[in-house]
């Protein structure tokens, strides 16, 4: 039940578990894949997180934007 607790007053986990909802049922069936649970939550967070390469590329690509809207008057 404290897990549970968890899931609901974080708003990561609680979107996660509801985009997701087979977790429902493995979380009830087994309390002890919390820890599971968010090991899976933090490895897609951290897949979603650009590449700091990816990062530099959209920050040179801005400045492209604004030296081309400088350069137009």
């Amino acid at each position: 039940m404290e897990n549970m607790y968890k899931i609901v007053n974080t708003k990561y986990h609680r979107d996660f578990i509801r985009m997701n909802p087979f977790w429902y049922k493995e979380l009830s069936r087994d309390p002890n894949a919390y820890e599971k649970f968010v090991g899976v939550i933090d490895r897609i967070k951290k897949d979603m997180q650009p590449s700091q390469l990816e990062r530099i590329d959209k920050h040179i690509n801005m400045a492209k934007v604004l030296i081309k809207l400088l350069g137009a008057k």
